[in-house]
């Protein structure tokens, strides 16, 4: 199905697809990843990504420089006898990619082609004109302001829909072409793709050219050798979203009284209005004038040797280089107002690499009824990262943009770093298969890591699994609908490194310090060091049961999990007499629970086919311990809000914390419910206010066949969890601010004669609390993906394989009570405890394409 669908990354293929596997949009700008997780949160401080493996080689750079045209298949691992064998990291499931292989025979060449446009799948209501100056006056009049803000309405004749001139419709194209073939000795498949996503938000795009090779040759009848290689060159220009100045926000908050440009042909100044809070950027100005590009190649390689040192025994060891360098330049012209420098400029440089060495041995056997697989091995595997960051700003002239730093009269201190972290590795595992029937699997493998001291850094991991093939049981036979009957367990446990490297070794950071009227360089502690550290472990208990009827026409498959994370990493806060904010500690343990089913039919067959893919999971989650019982809280969420996410005993991770709203009093302002003895509304009176793990997840797949056409619909939901709109607070509010609001508040705010308002009477008075008139629900059912196909038949052609032309489109229909753009967002990376955030996010699209397959 991967090759179905008009996505950018691997990532995005899985939506919905498997059971267990969520997938969440961190913005719809381009080049951005998904975040995947499997089973639900395991980590607190550590990052709650799956393991990804491409081609034996765990990559340390995600997924987004690989082509989904390259892939020839995805295998999701989530119990613990499958993850355990590849220990570090593995605790949140694995995630394994193989790449397109030659084959002997004639050489083939494929061709893949899409283009098409994307539009926001939504946009909001924000007031025009006349409804933000009624909003201002009625403020004004509430207030006991000495004059109205405007006087003559009637005499302001501009009214300018902000969103309309930031937003467009976008092309997309992704081009692909593979050429592989071989001999029994030699084969190879070698593509190159380029694909081009132009933003909605204008002045953002990416871009990235890729290439891939992998080759296998059989040298002799004993040695073999594997390479893939994958170069990868991509190029985005993006914009900030989610702060108090990005386009996007100022797009929101601009007042629509006042024009793109002034009468001069320059950009409006849009700060001239004294009643609104804060800076107010002209947002046309901001995506014109302001550069923010990446420039990122990435290099893949992995070599492999194989020796056959007899029929059943064979050694195998490979090494592999994942290597990225990035570069940063941004620049924001000096037309760019907010009382800023005249024009600023910066340049930074990163590298990353990750080197890998793997040596195993493989045995397998078969005596008899009793066939026996085993491989044990040593790897190793290190990771570095360097940057480097330099900028100036007052520039004479916008010219020479960020290429010459030293055109800026005031330079901005450099800045540079980096870190490295190594991890080594025995492992091993035993499988034995008794007379097709009864499986047993047995692993174990233990990790060193240098992010811990020394007495910590190695860990066990053991596994073990049950299989019984009852179907193969000769009682069975006679009931011929049962094609495939197996019951499955298994138990094990998997590790977590968690932290950044350093966190138990005392580093000191450089600062300044005044000696007479100098200043001096001077180093200070930066953190306390805790050289007790040790690894996050997860055991995951798994029983399951597959189920086949008909020849395998219809497909079941359940499964129960439960996992308990324990010796949790997370950062504790200190008391200022220590000297430091917080410090990083094993505090606690955490659970996970859940079930998941899925089940493929093919109710139909013959010259009219129907196949249906249905999956749908759930997934519980506990902190069962925290470091003294105590309560964790997060960050706040962004747009000066407190923090809103809280990490309690008894209750799922970064449950949403606040107040609760008692609607409005007679006077039309906020009120807040009081929740102790206590009569004054304060920190006491917060609550649980609402969670952001869903109920469950589901997945549906449709895909009709009639002669050389074929339709595929898709449909994705997730139901009960709640979303925590920060949007709201900044353009909800009443006019609080002076900014513009959606159109929602100027239809239903409390005045005189209208007191069972929404929303409360405009003025400065009110008091907006971190509260449940944030949180909104976020249940959705989407139509994810359709596609229409038809197959040329040129079955009589010998110099074209196969030709097919498709139409498809994504993210067509959503159907949510969700206010917002899109309630599939999370602001915030997998790490992070802000879960389920949406902070003027960057909106989701809706795209078409119209697209051919060619084979030669």
């Amino acid at each position: 199905t991967i090759n179905d669908m008009a996505v950018q990354t691997v990532g995005q293929t899985l939506r919905g697809r498997a059971s267990g596997v969520k997938v969440t949009n961190q913005s719809g700008a381009p080049g951005t990843n998904s975040i995947i997780q499997i089973r639900g949160t395991n980590s607190v401080m550590g990052g709650n990504d799956p393991l990804i493996i491409v081609d034996g080689f765990p990559l340390t750079g995600g997924l987004d420089a690989f082509d989904p045209n390259d892939i020839e298949s995805v295998e999701i691992l989530k119990d613990a006898s499958s993850t355990s064998i590849y220990g570090a990291r593995a605790s949140n499931g694995v995630i394994l990619v193989t790449t397109k292989k030659g084959k002997a025979g004639v050489m083939k060449v494929d061709f893949d082609s899409y283009y098409g446009s994307q539009t926001a799948s939504k946009l909001i209501e924000f007031s025009n004109a006349q409804e933000f100056m009624t909003l201002a006056n009625a403020r004004a009049a509430n207030d006991n302001e000495a004059n109205p803000f405007f006087p003559d309405p009637s005499s302001i004749t501009t009214n300018t829909n902000w969103q309309e001139e930031i937003f467009r419709t976008a092309p997309i194209q992704n081009h692909n072409l593979t050429l592989s073939g071989g001999n029994e000795k030699l084969r190879f498949s070698l593509s190159g793709g380029y694909f081009d996503q132009v933003g909605i938000v204008k002045s953002t795009d990416y871009s990235k050219f890729s290439f891939r090779s992998n080759i296998d040759a059989e040298m002799n009848k004993w040695f073999s050798l594997s390479n893939s290689l994958l170069i990868a060159r991509s190029a985005k220009n993006w914009i900030n979203s989610g702060g108090d100045n990005d386009p996007i926000t100022s797009a929101m908050k601009a007042p629509p009284t006042l024009p793109v440009y002034d009468q001069d042909g320059k950009y409006s100044v849009l700060n001239i209005y004294k009643f609104s809070d804060g800076v107010v950027e002209n947002p046309v100005a901001q995506l014109n004038e302001m550069i923010n590009l990446d420039n990122d190649t990435r290099i893949f390689d992995n070599l492999s040797a194989t020796f056959s040192i007899t029929s059943e025994l064979s050694f195998k060891t490979s090494f592999g280089v994942d290597y990225t360098t990035h570069l940063y330049d941004s620049y924001a012209s000096r037309k760019v107002q907010a009382g800023k420098p005249a024009g600023r400029a910066s340049k930074s440089n990163s590298e990353y690499y990750s080197v890998l060495n793997e040596n195993t041995i493989n045995f397998s056997k078969e005596i008899g009824k009793h066939q026996i697989d085993a491989v044990g091995g040593y790897t190793w595997q290190k990771y570095k990262t360097i940057n480097f960051t330099a900028g100036s700003n007052n520039f004479v002239s916008d010219d020479l943009l960020y290429n010459v730093l030293g055109s800026g009269s005031e330079v901005v201190p450099p800045s540079s770093g980096g870190s490295e972290w190594g991890i080594a590795s025995w492992l091993g595992r035993v499988n034995y298969n008794l007379d097709g029937k009864y499986l047993v699997s047995l692993s174990g493998r233990s990790d060193g890591a240098s992010r811990f001291a020394e007495g910590n850094k190695w860990a066990f991991f053991p596994s073990a699994s049950l299989g019984w093939r009852v179907s193969e049981e000769n009682w069975m036979k006679p009931l011929s609908k049962i094609s495939n009957l197996k019951l499955r367990a298994s138990i094990g446990q998997t590790g977590n490194q968690a932290i950044e490297p350093y966190q138990t070794m005392q580093r000191m950071s450089s600062i300044q310090l005044a000696l007479g009227d100098a200043l001096n360089i001077g180093y200070a502690p930066a953190n306390i060091a805790n050289k007790k550290l040790k690894w996050e472990t997860t055991t995951q208990f798994d029983a399951g049961l597959d189920v086949g009827f008909f020849d395998e026409k219809l497909r079941l498959t359940f499964d129960y999990y439960y996992k308990e994370t324990t010796d949790l990493l997370a950062r504790v806060d200190l008391p200022i007499s220590a000297g430091f904010t917080s410090t990083v500690q094993n505090i606690g343990s955490m659970s996970n629970r859940g079930i998941e089913f899925s089940v493929d039919a093919k109710p139909i067959t013959g010259k009219f086919s129907w196949d249906i893919g249905f999956n749908i999971y759930t997934n519980k989650n506990k902190l069962l311990k925290l470091a003294k019982g105590a309560d964790i809280y997060a960050p706040g969420p962004g747009g000066n809000l407190p923090s809103m996410h809280i990490l309690r005993e008894g209750q799922p991770i970064s449950m949403f914390y606040g107040y609760v709203q008692d609607g409005l009093d007679e006077n039309g302002f906020i009120k807040y419910k009081n929740l102790d003895d206590n009569p004054v509304i304060n920190d006491l009176d917060r609550q649980i206010i609402g969670s952001p793990h869903p109920d469950f997840n589901a997945g549906l797949n449709n895909t009709f066949r009639y002669k050389n056409f074929e339709f595929t619909v898709f449909l994705e939901s997730s139901y009960g969890f709640d979303i925590l709109n920060v949007t709201l607070y900044e353009y909800a509010n009443s006019f609080y601010k002076g900014q513009n609001q959606i159109r929602e508040v100027y239809q239903d705010y409390w005045r005189p004669d209208n007191t069972t308002a929404k929303y409360p009477k405009p003025s400065v008075k009110n008091v907006f609390k971190p509260s449940d008139l944030y949180v909104e629900d976020g249940s959705y059912l989407k139509v994810r993906h359709v596609n229409l196909s038809y197959s040329l038949p040129v079955q009589n052609l010998q110099w074209i394989r196969s030709a097919q032309v498709y139409f498809s489109g994504e993210n067509l229909f959503t159907f949510t009570k969700y206010s917002w753009y899109d309630p599939e967002i999370s602001q915030y990376s997998s790490g992070d405890l802000r879960l389920n955030v949406d902070n003027r996010s960057y909106p989701q699209t809706r795209t078409f394409v119209f697209g051919v397959k060619l084979g030669f």
